[in-house]
């Protein structure tokens, strides 16, 4: 419901920018590729799409100003997409914090064969070598 003189288109653009100002402010953490793990944005699964896709750990992202819908969480798990629901205005407070439990979900459903797990092997020197 809008505030006091405030119209209600003005209310509607105000929940617009802020959407996007989420979006946007998570974005910018992700795609740089944190540790390895590889996000889309706007990505689709069937029927449904998703604010952000975490490829690498089968994670759909949503960004989430009401309650979760179970029916779509449901079908996704089915497909082996996990899901996490993310407040945006936890995004809008502390974007990076978000990005990092986001991470953290991820890598721990990453395979342990996946290279932001396991540490790349280091080149023993030969033997004969000088």
């Amino acid at each position: 419901m809008p505030e006091e003189g405030e119209a209600a288109g003005d209310s509607v653009r105000n929940a617009q920018l802020e959407s996007y100002v989420g979006e946007a402010l998570l974005w910018r953490e992700l795609k740089a590729h944190p540790e390895g793990l590889r996000f889309a944005r706007r990505r689709s699964t069937g029927r449904y799409r998703h604010d952000f896709y975490c490829l690498d750990a089968r994670l759909a992202i949503e960004l989430e100003d009401n309650v979760p819908d179970e029916i779509r969480d449901e079908w996704l798990a089915r497909a082996g997409i996990a899901t996490m629901h993310v407040p945006r205005k936890q995004i809008i407070e502390a974007s990076k914090a978000a990005a990092n439990q986001i991470i953290s979900r991820a890598k721990a459903l990453l395979p342990q064969s996946h290279p932001a797990i396991t540490p790349p092997a280091v080149a023993k020197p030969h033997a004969g070598s000088a």
